[in-house]
């Protein structure tokens, strides 16, 4: 799985336990605006192919989402899955810049050269 198609993953099931069902794309789109002060305001169909796993948002929005819906960046970067039992709260800081350009490189990148990737990181991280 890419990290878009993770991304959009875990922001649609956010979105549903938060809401009770998947808002539309417009709804997304305001509240978004709103919770960043209107600087970075994005258009209908950006969130549309964000929920649809197309595409990957910036910094900047990748922050704003991840903080309003609670959503786990380590498993939309790296794929690594938490303990259920373990409550992991979300720190803008722990993911440095550096960390958002790798994971939008790889996104760049066709499926199967993500899941090489990320096999590879996996093999690193066992040693």
């Amino acid at each position: 799985m890419s990290i878009a198609e993770r991304f959009s993953k875990q922001m649609r099931d956010s979105l549903r336990k938060k809401y009770g069902r998947l808002p539309s794309a417009a709804f997304v789109s305001v509240h978004l605006s709103r919770q960043t002060s209107g600087l970075g305001q994005v258009s209908n169909e950006t969130v549309r192919r964000w929920i649809r796993g197309k595409s990957l948002p910036k910094q900047f929005h990748f922050e704003a989402i991840t903080a309003w819906l609670g959503l786990d960046a380590n498993v939309i970067v790296a794929g690594i899955h938490q303990p259920k039992s373990r409550i992991v709260d979300y720190d803008p800081f722990r993911h440095p810049t550096e960390v958002i350009r790798l994971a939008e490189s790889i996104n760049r990148l066709a499926p199967g050269t993500q899941k090489k990737i990320l096999d590879l990181i996996s093999l690193l991280s066992a040693n």
